[in-house]
This record gives C-alpha cells, sequence and structure tokens, in this order.
C-alpha cells in the first residue's frame, strides 16, 4: 500500500504526543510528509514544526523537528502552526499547506525537491494524487466498517443473539 508506510509513522508520531502529555495543536506535520500524504513522494520520515519546547521528546530515527530549516517559510512556526489558513488535518493530524511547502521546497532548491515542486505544480499529478488519496480515504473507511461489521457479529454470536 503507497500510504502504508508514512500511515505507520504518523501514528507513532500521534502516540508519541499523546504519550508525552503535549498538545498536539504545537504540532504541524510539514516538507516532505505532507508530499507523501498526497502521493508526489515516497516517503516513510516525518518532519515537523513546534513552539513546543519539549519536541525532542517525540524525536527518533524516523521523526525529526524540522524547526532549523523554518526560515525558508516566510511565515513564523507561530503562524504556521496556529492560523488554519497555513494547515490542514488529515488522519485527525495537523499538516502544512501544500503552498506553503512549495514555497519551502523552492526556497530549499536542492534537485529532488525541485522534482517535487514540478510534481506539485503538474495539475494532472496534483488531480491525480487527490483521487488516490480520496479513494485511500474511502478504502480505509470501508475496511474499518467492515472490521467492526465483523467484531459485533462475533459478540452477538458469542451472546446467543444471533446465529
Amino acid at each position: 500500500d503507497k500510504y502504508e508506510e508514512i500511515y505507520k509513522t504518523i501514528q507513532i508520531y500521534k502516540q508519541q504526543i499523546e504519550h508525552d502529555k503535549l498538545n498536539p495543536n504545537e504540532f504541524v506535520v510539514d516538507s516532505d510528509s505532507v508530499l507523501a500524504i498526497y502521493g508526489l513522494k515516497d516517503e516513510k520520515n516525518i518532519s515537523f514544526l513546534s513552539y513546543n519546547n519539549q519536541y525532542k521528546n517525540i524525536e527518533n530515527d524516523y521523526i525529526k523537528c524540522n524547526n532549523e530549516h523554518s526560515k525558508l517559510y516566510k511565515e513564523t512556526i507561530v503562524e504556521i502552526v496556529n492560523n488554519p489558513k497555513f494547515y490542514f488535518y488529515f488522519w485527525n493530524v495537523k499538516f502544512v499547506d501544500l503552498k506553503l511547502v512549495k514555497r519551502y521546497k523552492k526556497n530549499h532548491l536542492n534537485k529532488e525537491e525541485k522534482k517535487a515542486i514540478r510534481k506539485i505544480l503538474h495539475k494532472k499529478d496534483f488531480k491525480y494524487s487527490y483521487c488516490i488519496l480520496k479513494n485511500e480515504l474511502k478504502r480505509l473507511r470501508r475496511n474499518y466498517t467492515i472490521k467492526i461489521q465483523k467484531k459485533i457479529k462475533n459478540m452477538l454470536k458469542k451472546l446467543y443473539i444471533i446465529k
């Protein structure tokens, strides 16, 4: 599954924030992780921005704070994290808006990032990635619904309510 690796890392990221009793509203996932959920880049690592000084508690080999590169955004970390026009939610996680990531990538200027920008700019790829994302959400919802239905059915069988 194309989104499986990034999804797993996102789940670990969420668990770490919760485990350390940090406020998830003080964090926003940025850079290649945003491209990954749009299907524009294969990525299992997560970078994030935060103004919470305890962010080092959630860092590991796959999850890194990107504050040191935040100057590549025109906006401050506080603005990006707190202003809804600069982020969106997906999988109950805050992500930097794709337009900001595009500008960040332009400022970062390495060969791989330029390739990512071209993909963002290419409308067909963007629409295709959106469709993939939308279909993936439908598939996940359907799969979870089926799993829940099976669990309920098994419970009802154990209680002799149905055969």
